[in-house]
């Protein structure tokens, strides 16, 4: 529970959710047998919420390890039912399980996320936009750009860095924009910390500006980043 980040709940989310959430928030730094404690006082107010038909409780009950037998082995089914309801966060996540891995299935991905999406949860723009630039299309990467300048402007952080690597290293010089790099690295960098990542795409904004001499430092500094325990390389 301590490492667990949940969502907002979205406006019209059930009262009891939303003691839910504050109560797992008040557990998040506690002992180990404070956070069972903490997890059993949520069960009671989780389960027959769900039960009830509650998207947001089912949301819940799908994700937190409830040590409530009630609801043993119903995960999928919940979060699907809460996904069914308009729950915006339980599309979102069956939206991004269902865009990588050995199970992809991206058609089905996307009609998720963009539901998200058209329930305002903004950080699904930012997996839609990663769908289109994995299409490889032109037309792909220019509504990967509409995606993530519009949720970054709305205020989603975890647009800023693709953005950023949109705007170094786009497929088209038109869609350069090396110069709006280093805010967006800033606010990524704010929020997530420095990391190869980050150096990378301050290095292919420095190159396309032609600076290459700091674009070297940039680059030598996200090697040694990602030299680092508990980083991966995955690319951007």
């Amino acid at each position: 529970v301590g490492k667990l980040r949940l969502p907002p709940l979205e406006a019209g989310s059930p009262r009891i959710a939303r003691r839910v959430q504050l109560m797992l928030t008040q557990g998040g730094m506690l002992i180990e047998s404070d956070r069972s404690q903490t997890l059993k006082r949520v069960a009671k107010e989780i389960v027959p919420c769900a039960q009830e038909g509650s998207p947001a409780c089912q949301y819940y009950a799908a994700l937190l390890p409830l040590p409530d037998e009630t609801l043993a082995g119903q995960s999928d089914a919940l979060l699907l039912r809460a996904a069914q309801g308009g729950f915006a966060q339980a599309q979102f996540v069956i939206g991004h399980r269902l865009s990588y891995g050995r199970h992809a299935d991206l058609a089905k991905a996307r009609v998720w996320l963009e539901a998200a999406l058209g329930n305002r949860l903004v950080l699904a723009a930012v997996r839609l936009a990663r769908l289109e630039i994995e299409s490889g299309t032109g037309e792909g990467w220019g509504r990967a750009r509409s995606l993530l300048e519009d949720a970054y402007e709305a205020g989603e952080t975890g647009a800023a860095l693709p953005l950023a690597a949109l705007y170094a290293a786009p497929p088209h010089e038109s869609m350069r924009n090396a110069h709006g790099v280093a805010a967006l690295v800033k606010r990524a960098t704010r929020v997530r910390g420095h990391s190869p990542y980050t150096a990378e795409v301050e290095a292919a904004a420095a190159a396309a500006r032609g600076d290459f001499d700091q674009a070297i430092r940039h680059q030598n500094r996200a090697m040694d980043l990602a030299r680092e325990p508990n980083w991966e390389s995955t690319p951007l």
